[in-house]
């Protein structure tokens, strides 16, 4: 699954870890301040007649501790420096890129910023 790929390329570029910055797949637990998750979300057609590619497009979600703004948002400029027109090429993507450059942005029941950014990422099918 591209998620999967996507949390490996997060973790070799530091942005992610397994203690301070955890990385999760299809959740975002409430007891973390720190966390980066990562959702599918709706794609789009395939661009080519002969279906060989598929355009998938997944939102990777920033939340900080309760006023700590500045940190959610230069974790989500490391995850945007990290993928946005990155090569992945060794992962089968042939083109990733964020649909905005800057973050979506709201605050939980716990007053915890979070910032999202949504990328479409262009991948080998076959």
């Amino acid at each position: 699954m591209v998620l999967d790929d996507i949390k490996t390329v997060l973790t070799t570029a530091a942005v992610v870890n397994g203690d301070t910055w955890r990385c999760f797949i299809g959740f975002c637990p409430d007891t973390q301040d720190q966390v980066v998750s990562l959702h599918l979300t709706g794609g789009a057609p395939q661009n080519t007649h002969g279906g060989e590619n598929a355009s998938i497009t997944f939102q990777v979600r920033v939340r900080t501790a309760r006023k700590e703004y500045s940190a959610c948002y230069t974790k989500w400029k490391a995850v945007l420096d990290a993928l946005h027109d990155a090569d992945l090429s060794a992962y089968g993507i042939r083109l990733i890129q964020a649909m905005a450059m800057a973050p979506l942005e709201f605050y939980d029941e716990k007053e915890r910023p979070n910032m999202t950014a949504n990328f479409t990422v262009l991948v080998d099918w076959l």
